[in-house]
């Protein structure tokens, strides 16, 4: 009988195989985002679907596509989940949905438009001043610069002014008012271009100047009923005497939004024109 030892050790051909990492399944982490990123798209679609519906780029004056915009947003919190930011992620849906339902069912939007429709029975001016500024976004300002400026030209043709005056941005511009006061039956012999810049404070300064200029006495604003109160600040500022009367605002009804749909609707206009309060005051544009 042999006495060297036998070993007992196992070959590196028998060893066992090393037990799975936990909390990593196989494939490594480029497969668990990818099976996380379908989830995040959805959710980043809820979040984006918040940001159109209640206009919240509107805080930043953006005037670019909210469609665009909401599909950007459902990719970087889709990117933003799968690559494992899953609280902040869960905390900004939750907040986006908590928004949401505030707007929709509670007073919120109703006392943050409060005082900003200046509406006033419109007296016998000198001219009527239809503004161009604050418009909506995208292919929205169309529609909502038609409807300014089919109310301007409505007082002119009732005889509440000899003149309709708006702000110079493009030929494009003048030439789609002289159609519509031309459909109206109103010459085109009363309509004044005015040199005017791209937001309310620089129209103001333009009409204040022409105001003064023709020693009118008294002027009527139009313009969307939210936007209202701050150009007829910005213009008393300029010492130019005006009455506002807004045009007709199709997307909400901006003096009752008891509905929920019109305070949704509403909500990124009412931030706008607010912080638009807010920056003109400090500014002492107001």
């Amino acid at each position: 009988m042999s006495d060297t030892p036998v070993s007992t050790a196992a070959s590196p051909d028998t060893l066992p195989a090393p037990p799975p990492v936990v909390g990593e399944p196989r494939g490594g982490r480029l497969a668990i985002a990818g099976r996380r990123l379908p989830l995040g798209l959805a959710l980043g679609g809820l979040v984006g679907l918040v940001v159109k519906d209640l206009d919240l780029a509107a805080l930043t004056s953006f005037g670019g596509s909210r469609e665009v915009l909401a599909v950007l947003i459902a990719l970087g919190v889709g990117v933003g989940w799968a690559a494992g930011l899953r609280r902040l992620i869960a905390a900004l849906v939750a907040g986006s949905m908590a928004l949401w339902a505030t707007v929709a069912f509670t007073p919120l939007c109703t006392a943050l438009a409060a005082g900003l429709v200046r509406s006033e029975v419109v007296e016998p001016a000198d001219a009527v001043f239809v503004s161009f500024a604050a418009l909506s976004p995208g292919e929205l300002a169309h529609a909502e610069e038609r409807s300014r400026v089919l109310h301007g030209v409505e007082l002119v043709a009732r005889g509440k002014a000899p003149l309709l005056v708006v702000p110079e941005r493009d030929a494009e511009r003048a030439s789609d008012v002289a159609e519509v006061m031309q459909i109206l039956g109103v010459g085109r012999d009363k309509l004044l271009v005015l040199p005017a810049g791209h937001n309310t404070h620089e129209e103001a300064l333009a009409l204040g100047r022409l105001f003064h200029e023709r020693k009118w006495r008294l002027v009527v604003a139009v313009t969307s009923p939210l936007h209202s109160s701050r150009a007829g600040a910005c213009l008393a500022r300029e010492d130019v005497r005006v009455l506002l009367s807004p045009s007709l605002e199709t997307r909400f009804d901006a003096s009752d939004l008891r509905r929920a749909a019109d305070r949704i609707g509403a909500f990124g206009s009412v931030i706008h024109e607010q912080m638009g309060r807010f920056v003109y005051r400090l500014r002492g544009w107001a």
